[in-house]
């Protein structure tokens, strides 16, 4: 326990306070490399998985200045001015930076902030990564980036089919060939901006804070607000696809687009106005020196013409897959890419019986263990009360006839749980949700699971029910 409580305090040492994000899912490789899968005395294990900046504005402006061809370089802001500003972009409005350019920075975000120049952890040979789950070519996925320094700004995603060179790095170029568009109808999350369908502008943390997004995450996260958003896949089929995000800040500039975007309303009940969204006060990126701060992440997976589809349902002409009938047992899997997952993909049940808990081990394995759960009205979560160092290792399940109820960063406590009765709605942004925000319980009676239909409507359903 003692070690535990040391590793711990030392794991939050390493966390700077100047890191801003990470991908949660799908899992990124630092995520993968973090105290929620690894011990610290793991040679991969990675205290700040949020800070793959390369350095911040200065260290990537630095590097271009050093690296980038003389004549490139006069066209891309003369190493004074932020280079994107001066690229092509793709349909989608995603900047498309060409391999000259992005010799600036890591396509992974490397280095880290806090390690030496020229350090390189994670833009390496793609060999050196095995991709940890398959999804369905064309399919709308769902992805979950965790912020804890909000800064404004937009995300962009693109993904590069690494089968096309497996034992070389990907290029920026590689990933330029799929820059990702939003879903349709995933305005709910956040405006679609119809000039830039690729971007996700970054949600105000008030959503975060007062239940507007799912503040769900593994045990021993790094704290931080969800942000979840839904892209669209492309169609194509790859063993190993890596999906680069890009977080462009926007507290000290402001990109190309932001003055014109203007949507008829945001979701939401927090904020409602493009000030909390947008930041338009400062000067524009690309002039007069403004260069912003950047952040990327990769994650590895595969994509079959046939799936298994992980965040969207099968429609009815797909081959089901046969469905959970209840909650693992104790020491039973509960997650993971490994044991029984099929195709690195993990299709039986991800709840556990009352008494347990599902342990996250590592990327290959979660299982159902023994519960100490906190009692009622204890807390359950939350970086403040017996947090150490904003860091909350006590248990972040509740006794049986509560549940843990969010009320902001800084605390979550066990509550009486008034859980949904068999077939009603727990979950989704359909039916009783208010303005696409489901406030209702998202716990079932016992003897019941909620499972998840689509984006719109999650309802109980008896632990021993099959519709197959």
């Amino acid at each position: 326990m003692m070690t535990r409580f040391c590793t711990v305090l030392l794991a939050a040492a390493l966390r700077k306070a100047q890191g801003h994000i990470y991908q949660l899912y799908p899992m990124s490789r630092s995520f993968a490399n973090s105290e929620s899968f690894l011990d610290m005395d793991d040679p991969n294990f990675d205290g700040c998985p949020q800070c793959y900046n390369a350095h911040g504005s200065n260290g990537t402006k630095a590097r271009g200045n050093e690296l980038m061809d003389p004549d490139v370089l006069a066209k891309h802001g003369g190493g004074i001015d932020f280079p994107l500003s001066f690229v092509p972009r793709a349909p989608n409005g995603n900047y498309l930076e060409p391999n000259e350019v992005a010799v600036r920075h890591g396509v992974c975000g490397d280095p880290e902030q806090n390690k030496p120049s020229g350090s390189n952890t994670y833009s390496t040979a793609s060999s050196n990564w095995e991709p940890l789950t398959t999804f369905q070519s064309g399919q709308d996925l769902e992805f979950n980036v965790v912020m804890n320094a909000y800064h404004w700004g937009h995300l962009e995603f693109f993904i590069c089919n690494a089968d096309n060179d497996p034992n070389g790095i990907p290029t920026q170029e590689c990933f330029n060939e799929y820059p990702l568009t939003r879903a349709e109808g995933d305005d709910y999350n956040s405006p679609i901006d119809p000039d830039f369908p690729g971007r996700y502008y970054c949600d105000p943390t008030c959503r975060g804070e007062e239940g507007e997004v799912d503040q769900t995450k593994p045990v021993h996260a790094i704290s931080g607000e969800n942000m979840k958003m839904r892209y669209v896949l492309p169609d194509i089929e790859c063993s190993h696809c890596i999906l680069q995000m890009v977080y462009h800040t926007g507290n000290t500039c402001y990109h190309i687009g932001y003055d014109d975007f203007d949507p008829p309303s945001w979701p939401g009940d927090c904020a409602t106005t493009k000030e909390q969204w947008v930041n338009t006060t400062v000067e524009a990126c690309g002039q007069e020196g403004y260069y912003p701060e950047e952040f990327w992440a990769c994650s590895d997976f595969s994509i079959t013409s046939d799936g298994p589809p992980s965040s969207t349902p099968p429609e009815e002409t797909t081959p089901a897959v046969t469905e959970p009938t209840g909650c693992a047992e104790e020491w039973q899997q509960c997650g993971g890419a490994g044991g029984d997952a099929v195709g690195g993909v993990w299709t039986g049940p991800t709840c556990c019986v009352p008494g347990t808990t599902c342990y996250y081990k590592d990327v290959y394995w979660s299982d159902c263990r023994p519960a100490e759960c906190a009692e009622e009205w204890e807390q359950c979560g939350g970086s403040g009360g017996g947090a150490v160092n904003g860091v909350w290792t006590g248990p972040t399940c509740c006794e049986v006839g509560t549940t843990c109820h969010y009320k902001d960063q800084y605390w979550s406590d066990c509550r009486p749980a008034g859980c949904a009765e068999e077939w009603e709605q727990c979950g989704g942004s359909g039916g009783d949700a208010v303005n696409g925000v489901w406030t209702g319980p998202t716990c079932c009676e016992v003897g019941t699971t909620c499972y998840y239909k689509d984006q719109y409507w999650s309802e109980c359903r008896p632990n021993d029910y099959n519709d197959l």
